[in-house]
């Protein structure tokens, strides 16, 4: 997947949006955080730390890369982001979004008139701009269990449960870890 010099040739897009950055966890205030509270040195040292770590791996832009697709009813270059379709335009040699009519008061009124587009100017207007649907990913069993229990919460519930089923206290960390089963599986298949 190298660069090409013009988009008309291009097989795949990188979209570069910025993103606003997150507020930081230093401005938030807590019921009973001041300023004048004592926080101990070892502390204050570490959160410097984290906050330097974190700020090394901060990015204010997010770039996807989307395929460009052909066209064969319309024949043109187009791909689908964010749920708009952008066609290529050979006129000013870039893509643009389709679909997105800009009417007049005076013009919709006629066309509510009218009954609405005719089969002939609707059936071009759905070549033009694809079918109204949001394509949407939806992951596997397997796959949200496994990103579900993944996550650093469940892995220390599970450690704190199966340290109470290997000492004295069995019949509390059973409790425990069914509950934390229970409540990860409903997560992830059933929210």
């Amino acid at each position: 997947m190298l660069p090409e010099p013009h988009l008309s040739e291009a097989t795949n897009v990188v979209i570069e949006e910025a993103v606003p950055l997150a507020e930081d966890s230093k401005d938030m205030i807590d019921p009973g955080m001041a300023s004048d509270e004592d926080v101990p040195v070892f502390s204050r040292h570490i959160s410097a730390l984290w906050d330097r770590l974190r700020a090394r791996f901060r990015s204010a832009t997010r770039k996807t890369i989307v395929e460009v697709e052909y066209d064969e009813m319309l024949g043109v270059k187009c791909y689908e982001y964010m749920c708009v379709r952008y066609v290529f335009d050979t006129n000013v040699g870039r893509f643009r979004p389709v679909g997105m009519g800009e009417w007049t008061a005076s013009e919709m009124h006629h066309r509510l008139r009218t009954g609405g587009l005719s089969h002939e100017e609707a059936t071009l207007e759905l070549e033009e701009t694809g079918p109204n649907a949001i394509r949407v990913r939806v992951p596997g069993i397997i796959e949200s269990l496994a990103s579900e229990f993944s996550d650093v919460l469940y892995i220390l519930q599970s450690i704190a449960a199966w340290t109470y089923i290997v000492y004295t206290t069995w019949n509390i960390g059973i409790i425990w870890l069914g509950m934390t089963l229970i409540a990860g599986i409903y997560r992830a298949l059933f929210i």
